[in-house]
């Protein structure tokens, strides 16, 4: 494997460990990944927590638009993620036990496979805004919380209809409502 050497350790390192640079001759950074993040380290210890900040900040502000397809981009390509980081602050703020984040890849999975898991119904997929058929969390048994066995990937339309009065009660209302259909 061909190695290069870091402009600032003046070590010969494999090519691997520099990150891509356009401008440079060669296309790689000049000074390896370890340097670069040790630079990085130092220079944010100099700034200041609350300068960075206000520098984050500053540059959000500034380019709202790159930052809002940068968000919406890593919510699409990870669900699984942004649901459970919505969902751990709701159960922190209810007070109810939560262990979705150990689980994150059999949940993502279980996103990725697109179905609600009581309708049958297909999620949408996309992440931005909500609609009937967004993925959601419910839980089977609300006392219980987020725990991974006891939640289920359904449609929004679904959970919100179950919330307050249960997946009985709102069979027999659809039942009714069939019923009545049917008649005219």
């Amino acid at each position: 494997m061909p190695d290069k050497q870091c402009s600032k350790c003046k070590r010969r390192r494999p090519v691997k460990d520099f990150s891509k640079n356009r401008r440079a001759v060669d296309g790689l950074d000049y000074s390896c990944r370890i340097c670069h993040a040790a630079h990085n380290r130092k220079y944010k210890l100099r700034l200041g927590r609350e300068k960075l900040r206000q520098m984050q900040r500053e540059y959000r502000q500034h380019n709202r638009e790159k930052v809002a397809g940068y968000e919406r981009k890593y919510r699409e390509m990870h669900k699984g993620r942004h649901i459970i980081r919505v969902v751990k602050s709701r159960s922190k703020r209810l007070g109810l036990p939560f262990d979705l984040d150990r689980h994150e890849a059999k949940l993502q999975r279980r996103l990725d496979a697109g179905v609600c898991e009581i309708t049958g119904i297909p999620l949408r997929t996309s992440t931005a805004g909500r609609a009937w058929n967004s993925a959601s969390i419910d839980r089977i048994v609300p006392s219980k919380g987020y725990l991974y066995s006891n939640v289920r990937v359904v449609c929004l339309l679904m959970n919100v209809a179950m919330s307050d009065w249960g997946e009985e009660i709102l069979a027999d209302v659809v039942k009714q409502w069939m019923k009545r259909k049917r008649k005219k």
